[in-house]
């Protein structure tokens, strides 16, 4: 019996010639990467590098207009060329509405493109333009700085029917833009009861996730606004809640709304050690250890909003080595006084 070897040769022959492509096409990826470095001002500084740092914004706009012309489609050549109209105006060979026009044409989702069309659409005072433009910098660039434009503008929207109304519409198509600007406003220094007309389209729509909900529970109560932040609470649950919130200690507490909150949660440094404990048929009740370690001002609290009127607190509860001169007492106190 004979066997031909010829297929083997031609596989061996075919693997050599693979070979010098692949080492070509890694020099070439390795060469482009570089550039796309010195493109990008990216850490390390490299050597060749140097000659494009040097050049004068006329200079690097003649090359970026280079660039566009040999390849019409090259999207990054375009927002770097409307970056850089936009910071040397008349001293480039190119205007700002050319040049911004045909990076939004090539890269309408740029960050960089929709910084120029927010800003310039601010100037203009065109708010169904700008909203849009800064929301999709706040939620998918992750842009601090447009969220705390919204944030201000939020803040003069009750004088501004264009804008507010602006607001209102971007809430209806995309709620999700209230997220990141609520937790810009401390730090712009606007009042988070503000935002209310907005918050509450939003809870309407369903479109508050729970940590931005229970963030800005957090904000109203410490901003005196309780009844927005009872609000919100009750949006947070989307069914009727007890006056007492979880009374029977059925459910883990969430901290920061209207639930129980112990004082001290190291276990390794707390006064008294607090957690939920099954005791049989009478289902789950709170237990608290008393270590002997300095205690906080309370052991556990929770926030209530009551209408004005008379209540009854019932509890019971069961002491095991306890030694307490005065015992133990729920107090009741109002946030008012």
């Amino acid at each position: 019996m004979t066997m031909s070897s010829t297929p083997t040769r031609w596989l061996t022959v075919a693997r050599m010639a693979l070979v010098p492509l692949a080492v070509w096409l890694g020099a070439q990826a390795w060469v482009r990467n570089l550039d796309h470095a010195c493109r990008e001002n990216e850490w390390p500084v490299l050597e060749r590098c140097a000659d494009a740092r040097e050049q004068t914004p006329v200079q690097r706009a003649e090359g970026l207009l280079d660039r566009v012309r040999r390849n019409p489609g090259d999207s990054f050549a375009a927002v770097q060329l409307a970056l850089l109209a936009s910071e040397h105006p008349g001293e480039v060979p190119v205007g700002l509405d050319q040049a911004l026009s045909d990076a939004q044409r090539l890269a309408p989702q740029d960050a960089g493109v929709l910084r120029l069309l927010a800003n310039r659409a601010i100037e203009a005072k065109a708010w169904t333009e700008a909203v849009p433009y800064l929301t999709r910098l706040a939620i998918h660039h992750y842009s601090a700085s447009a969220a705390t434009t919204l944030a201000q503008l939020i803040g003069t929207s009750s004088s501004a029917p264009d804008l507010r109304s602006a607001l209102i519409d971007e809430t209806r198509s995309n709620p999700l833009w209230l997220g990141p600007v609520v937790r810009q406003m401390p730090g712009a220094k606007v009042p988070t009861v503000l935002a209310m007309p907005y918050l509450t389209q939003a809870m309407e729509q369903r479109g508050l996730d729970r940590p931005t909900s229970l963030y800005l529970i957090r904000q109203l109560k410490a901003q005196g606004q309780w009844m927005d932040a009872y609000n919100i609470w009750i949006y947070l649950w989307n069914r009727p809640v007890d006056l007492l919130f979880n009374g029977n200690f059925e459910q883990v507490f969430l901290p920061g709304g209207f639930d129980w909150e112990p004082a001290q949660t190291n276990a390794h440094t707390a006064g008294a050690q607090v957690q939920r404990s099954g005791r049989g048929s009478r289902g789950q009740v709170l237990e608290a250890v008393f270590t002997g370690k300095a205690m906080a001002p309370y052991v556990v609290r929770q926030d209530l909003l009551l209408s004005p009127g008379r209540y009854v607190f019932e509890g019971q509860f069961q002491a095991s080595e306890l030694r307490s001169a005065q015992g133990l007492v729920w107090a009741v106190r109002c946030a008012r006084d």
